[in-house]
C-alpha cells in the first residue's frame, strides 16, 4: 500500500522528460542492485529500485525528498518500528510516503486543464 502511494508521481506525470537525463542515477541504481544481489543485502536492492524509479523523472531537490521517502515501503522501516503497535505502522508508512509524494504531485494537480472550445 505504501509503495502504491509512493509510485504515484511516476504514474501521474504527464510524460517523462524528453531532455537527456544524467546517467549517474541509473548507474548507481544498477550498482546497488548488483551489490545487493551478490551480497544478499536486500536493503541495497530496494534502494537501487527506488533510485531507478526516481531517476526516470530526472533529478531535483523535490525528487531527492521523494527518493528519501522510499523508506516507507522498504522492509527496513518495519524493522526500525518493530516496537510500535501494528495499528500504527501502516499510517506511519503512508505518512512518510505522503511527505515525499505531496511535493511531487502538487504541481501536477495545480496545472489548469486546457479545454478545447
Amino acid at each position: 500500500m505504501a509503495f502504491g502511494a509512493w509510485i504515484l508521481p511516476l504514474l501521474l506525470s504527464p510524460r517523462l522528460p524528453a531532455a537527456p537525463r544524467p546517467l549517474w542515477p541509473s548507474s548507481v541504481a544498477l550498482a546497488l542492485v548488483l551489490v545487493g544481489a551478490l551480497g544478499s543485502l536486500n536493503a541495497a536492492c530496494y534502494a537501487g529500485l527506488a533510485l531507478a524509479v526516481v531517476g526516470q523523472t530526472g533529478w531535483s531537490a523535490r525528487r531527492a525528498l521523494w527518493f528519501a521517502s522510499a523508506i516507507a515501503w522498504m522492509p527496513v522501516l518495519g524493522w526500525l518500528t518493530r516496537d510500535l503497535s501494528d495499528s500504527l505502522r501502516l499510517p506511519l508508512r503512508l505518512l512518510i510516503a505522503g511527505c515525499g509524494v505531496l511535493p511531487m504531485v502538487m504541481p501536477t494537480l495545480r496545472t489548469p486543464s486546457k479545454s478545447t472550445p
